[in-house]
Order: structure tokens, then sequence, then C-alpha cells
């Protein structure tokens, strides 16, 4: 499947992929919009935290927006993409994974590269609130991992998801655990943990029969959180059945929703090289998108404003129904 689009051009002086990911993932750029914030409930008892943006015609799609590690539904990126699907008048759905947002959780569980539970049920939401809406999901890095992992296992009914985009992906999670550590004298890896470990405290206060204090303190690396905290807690029997069961590559080829990939072979946090982008091509489902420099979650382009948000929402548009394009000049509360 082709993705016809402007290739990327790095913006001046800001070609090197550190200061692509710097500037796509950390600093804020537009201010967010407003939003509704609501809380889910969710089928084991505990909470999500989710903004949304309402859509302005009748018809209208919705785009559900997947944050990354650590990231959370007003992370830099998703709030560039709001912005984008503001101007074509489409609704927004994002969550907080589970310890992302501003709430607190009842269960010591959070999320990892495959837990798709908090997806599902924010999707079946939507289709009690929203039936016969169409759904475009769209997830970056970690959230593109999760995307996939949901696509594959299509738990939901009678919900239109007209296509996806996965931004960054971390194909191979062991390689992305090690470009972690590399990079950048492992400035990326501190910077994870620093955030991680407050939390992994906290779950340990709280349910010192998942995790004990002295584990994590004992972190030292993201590998280590996996082996101490996400395989135990969430059931797994050992890192490599975590990445086994979790590596997006394998969900890929359960795959039967349009999906646009977009990478980078600079990527500092997921890698490029060492990742099969042959069989991600091969797919009939999948558009590869892949570019020498972008970062992570970067592509600051040249010469052209909101880059990657541009390209997600030309592929969105590309496989949305007759119906949506007939009915986007009619507002929501006027009769036909």
């Amino acid at each position: 499947m082709e993705m016809n689009g402007p290739s990327f051009v790095p913006a001046r002086g800001v070609s090197n992929p550190h200061a692509q990911t710097f500037i796509g993932c950390v600093l804020r750029g537009r201010t967010p919009p407003e939003t509704v914030e609501t809380c889910l409930e969710t089928p084991d008892g505990d909470q999500l935290e989710v903004l949304q943006i309402e859509p302005t015609f009748k018809g209208a799609p919705w785009v559900i927006l997947l944050h990354g590690l650590e990231g959370s539904a007003r992370a830099p990126y998703n709030i560039r993409m709001m912005h984008a699907c503001m101007q074509q008048g489409w609704g927004v759905i994002a969550p907080s994974w589970r310890s992302c947002g501003t709430i607190d959780h009842r269960h010591p569980w959070t999320y990892h590269a495959s837990w798709t539970h908090d997806i599902t049920t924010i999707l079946a939401h939507h289709e009690k609130s929203y039936p016969g809406s169409q759904v475009a999901l769209v997830g970056f890095s970690l959230g593109a991992s999760i995307l996939i992992h949901a696509l594959a296992q299509r738990h939901w009914e009678g919900l239109e998801v007209c296509c996806a985009a996965a931004i960054s992906a971390p194909w191979k999670l062991e390689l992305a655990a090690e470009c972690i550590l590399r990079a950048m004298g492992g400035m990326y890896a501190r910077g994870f943990l620093s955030t991680i470990k407050p939390k992994l405290r906290k779950i340990a206060h709280n349910h010192p029969w998942a995790l004990s204090i002295k584990e994590v303190e004992s972190i030292q690396t993201l590998k280590d959180v996996e082996r101490i905290y996400t395989v135990p807690v969430h059931g797994f029997t050992d890192v490599d059945a975590y990445y086994t069961a979790s590596d997006p590559m394998e969900a890929l080829t359960m795959l039967q929703t349009p999906l646009l990939v977009i990478h980078s072979m600079d990527d500092p946090i997921a890698g490029g090289n060492g990742i099969d982008f042959d069989r991600i091509e091969a797919h009939p489902e999948v558009a590869l998108s892949l570019h020498e420099c972008g970062g992570h979650v970067g592509f600051i382009a040249r010469n052209q404003k909101n880059w990657l948000s541009n390209q997600i929402v030309t592929w969105i548009e590309k496989h949305l129904s007759n119906d949506e394009v007939s009915e986007k000049l009619q507002p929501i509360g006027l009769s036909q």
C-alpha cells in the first residue's frame, strides 16, 4: 500500500536525531486546546483519565491518540495532533495510561507494550456513546505498539476503525531498550527512570505484595523495570517472554486495518538498523513512510509546519467513507 506525500526534510539546524526528538517529545510548542476531562471506569475496577474534544459537524470521525512511554494525554505530539484534528472539525479522544495522568489508581498494574485492556475499554465506551461513528487510531512510540496489538486482537464489536497510524513504534522491544541505554550516555534512560521510579515507590507502598521498596531502589535500567515490575505484575514468565508476546512485529501478521507507519532510521529510542522494514512494508495493509532522519516522534520539517500531523491527517482523510465527506458542511444540531 502506498502513501504519497511530501518527503521529509529536517528543519535547518535540527537535523540531529536528539534535537528532533527533544523538540517533538519535550517542547510543548502550541497551547493545549480546551478539552473536556472525564474518568472512565475499567472492567477491573480501576479508572482512566481521558481528554475529549467534540467534533464540529455531523458525521465527523473521531481520532483516538495513544501516547508513549511516560507521556500523557497532554504530551506535545498529542497537542499538535489535537490542533490538526480541530482544524478538520474532527473529534478527539486522548487517554492517559494508568499512572501517567493526574488520578490515583487502585491496582498495581499500569501499562506496557501489549497492554490493550484500556484501549479496548475506551473503544467500547465510545461505541455506546457515539454509535456508528468512524474512528481512527494514532499511536506514538509505545502507544503505537499498544495500537498494533489492539488492531490485531480486535476486541470490539460494531465499531468502524477506518484506519490507524503508528509513529516511531518500538518494533523490537529489546533493541529499543538497548538504544535507550546507550543513547546520549544514558540520558534517555535516566529521564525515563526519573519518573518511573517514583511511581513504582508509590505502588510498592500501596501494594507491598506486588513490589518492595528494596526492589524499586535496585532498579538501574529499563530492563530492570521490566524484570522486577512489568514481568511479574503483568503475568509474564520472564523478560524474554514479555518481548516475545509484546513485540509489535509479531502482532502485525494479524493486522486487517489500513496502517500508516512513519519511522526514522536515526531514531535514538526505538532504533532503525536491526528492524525488518521489508517485512513491515510487505504487509498489504501497511503504508511505510521511512526516512533517514527525523528522530523519535520528531519530524520537525523545513518549510512545512506540522509535517507529521499533516501526514496523519492526509492518511485519515484517504480512508474516511463518502458519507463523512458529504456531511462535513452540516453543523451538529441542524436538520438536513
